[in-house]
């Protein structure tokens, strides 16, 4: 099986937990900054969709809003909160994931 960058990721994140259980670790040296997801543009947000290949309510489904939410987005009427702009931000860069959400 090929190794992701975000399986690569995960499996650091578990040996990280396992050395803490064990005490080798304490959760202040675990600490990590995450960033901030990127912000998405109505223009962007439709791009995006169109690049994973799909419908406005397959998009809203993976992201767990309504289509109407998904179309607001892409009309520029509302903006995406910060769990979708993290998930939108996921599917832009580990693609391979959407077919495991399918």
């Amino acid at each position: 099986m090929t190794r992701t960058k975000i399986g690569i990721e995960i499996e650091k994140g578990l040996l990280e937990t396992i050395d803490h259980l064990d005490g080798k670790i304490t959760l202040k040296t675990a600490k990590r900054s995450i960033k901030k997801p990127k912000s998405y543009t109505a223009a962007a947000i439709m791009k995006l969709r169109e690049q994973i290949n799909v419908s406005q309510a397959v998009f809203a489904q993976l992201c767990n809003v309504s289509a109407k939410a998904v179309q607001a987005w892409e009309q520029g009427l509302r903006k995406p909160n910060g769990a979708a702009l993290r998930l939108m931000q996921i599917f832009e860069t580990h693609q391979e994931l959407i077919d495991e959400l399918r």
